[in-house]
């Protein structure tokens, strides 16, 4: 079906395909809110928002797409015919959009979504995807109930959730809060500080600066890597293995489980948790 304009409302709409450009200066959002399928989002040149959105499989003719401008933000939201999927698997629907280089993203939906070189803060929720977002202005809040997350080169505060699995974060110009209750957690070249929390995994973090904050996890290792000369001030305790320190260090307490103490005279601090590993702290 044609795309079917409103101009007195500034609404597009159509059904099974949806292919339009829209006028958006930089500075605004991009609200995508889908009840399922796969969403893509980079940017482009020019000064408007492009969609193209499809859906396939039985259902498709249940889908309806519709853009609207309003002030300066663009919003698409993706409906689909409750009852039809329940008989017959659904509609499959995939959705790529183009935004202006300066421009911030919402997405909610029930599927993966890729978010890269995005100008400014991002945020996406899945039902039952991953989710991945590379080289965005940030800062980036992240939430998946079905799938994993990585996060990559964020000039800006990252925060992550994962219900069942691992969580990657690497080169974040900001501080990092990650949670996953049922995988394995690394973040890489972390500037900020970084709180990172597991169930189920291990957890390995390297710092470009001196380390500061809580690594916590019930069941693996702790790995952690920072410059040689960094200053820390550090707790490590683990119930299920050993604490090993791969530094000179200035020891409060000293066991096989626990350590406490400075490293290069001390700084920020740094805590480790785990129930279930052992914990190994080393320089780059």
């Amino acid at each position: 079906m044609l795309a079917e304009r409103d101009v007195t409302r500034g609404v597009i709409a159509a059904e099974e395909y949806l292919e339009q450009s829209v006028p958006a200066q930089p500075g605004g959002t991009l609200f995508v809110d889908l009840d399922r399928g796969s969403v893509s989002v980079t940017s482009h040149d020019p000064n408007e928002v492009r969609v193209e959105a499809v859906g396939r499989g039985w259902a498709s003719g249940m889908c309806v797409f519709t853009l609207m401008c309003q002030g300066g933000d663009v919003h698409l939201d993706g409906d689909i015919d409750a009852w039809f999927p329940a008989f017959f698997g659904g509609a499959r629907v995939q959705v790529r959009l183009w935004v202006p280089r300066r421009y911030s993203v919402e997405v909610q939906t029930r599927g993966p979504v890729d978010v890269e070189e995005v100008g400014g803060r991002v945020g996406a929720q899945s039902g039952g995807g991953r989710i991945r977002v590379r080289r965005v202005a940030g800062p980036a809040l992240l939430r998946t109930t079905g799938g994993g997350i990585r996060a990559e080169e964020v000039n800006g505060d990252v925060q992550a959730q994962a219900s069942g699995g691992r969580i990657d974060v690497a080169y974040v110009n900001g501080d990092v809060e990650v949670r996953t209750s049922g995988g394995p957690i690394e973040v890489h070249g972390a500037a900020g500080s970084v709180d990172a929390k597991t169930s189920g995994g291990k957890i390995v973090a390297s710092f470009v600066e001196d380390p500061t904050g809580r690594l916590e996890t019930s069941g693996g290792s702790i790995d952690v890597i920072f410059p040689e000369e960094a200053c820390v001030d550090l707790d490590a305790r683990t119930s299920g293995g050993r604490v090993r320190v791969e530094h000179q260090m200035e020891l409060e307490r000293s066991k096989r489980h626990h350590k406490v103490g400075t490293i290069n005279g001390g700084g920020l601090p740094l805590r480790l948790r785990t129930s279930g590993g052992s914990i190994r702290v080393r320089s780059a």
